[in-house]
């Protein structure tokens, strides 16, 4: 319910969003109330568990995923991502190396950061040539894009 409840006052907002799954067996249910309240556009579905990604992509075949890993960007998990028609792949912040991004782009996933702590890894992370990243101030965000 308290999902409903964000999803009816937010998800109509010119926004992006990256809903986190962290527990299977809610696919069905979270996509519903998504399919409710927006048209999938500005969207992600995101989760550390490759399964649930599995299990959304073969509920629907056009939301936007997004793997978030705690690996490397590496062949082996681009291979993956790309077998479920993700859109992006999610490495830590911290860890991240231009190269890595460079692969994943050259793969055709775009790259969104988790892990953005602090306002240097913020600004570390604004000229690395990255989708997005998932920060906690989105105020200082804000400022550092304008």
């Amino acid at each position: 319910m308290l999902f409903e409840n964000f999803a009816k006052q937010f998800l109509s907002k010119k926004l992006i969003f990256a809903i986190e799954l962290k527990v299977s067996g809610i696919e069905h249910d979270v996509l519903n109330i998504i399919k409710k309240y927006s048209n999938f556009d500005n969207i992600y579905i995101t989760s550390f568990d490759y399964q649930i990604l599995y299990n959304v992509r073969k509920i629907n075949h056009d939301v936007k995923l997004g793997w978030l890993i705690e690996d490397n960007i590496n062949t082996d998990n681009i291979t993956k991502a790309l077998n479920i028609n993700c859109s992006q792949i999610c490495p830590n912040a911290q860890k991240v190396s231009k190269e890595e991004i460079k692969l994943a782009n050259a793969s055709g996933l775009a790259v969104r950061l988790w892990g953005v702590v602090n306002e240097n890894v913020m600004k570390k992370c604004y000229k690395l040539d990255v989708e997005g990243m998932t920060v906690n101030f989105p105020d200082k965000l804000n400022d550092l894009l304008n």
